[in-house]
């Protein structure tokens, strides 16, 4: 299991390569620990919530193939 300094390292390289726009919406709703880590993730990386969500569920989905 990849630590969390290596799943937000994957996260910033992940973000540099987003090669589609985001023209969908959709809510989620999740835990308030969820929320808070998902937040701290934000302020450490400088990436905003809604990235975070999205690179995480590419790479979710990456490894479902």
């Amino acid at each position: 299991m990849p630590t969390r300094e290596e799943r937000i390292q994957r996260l910033k390289e992940l973000a540099e390569n987003a090669p589609e726009t985001k023209s969908k919406r959709m809510q989620i709703l999740v835990t308030p620990s969820m929320f808070d880590e998902i937040e701290a993730i934000s302020k450490e990386t400088g990436l905003s919530k809604n990235q975070i969500v999205n690179l995480a569920l590419s790479e979710f989905m990456e490894d479902k193939e």
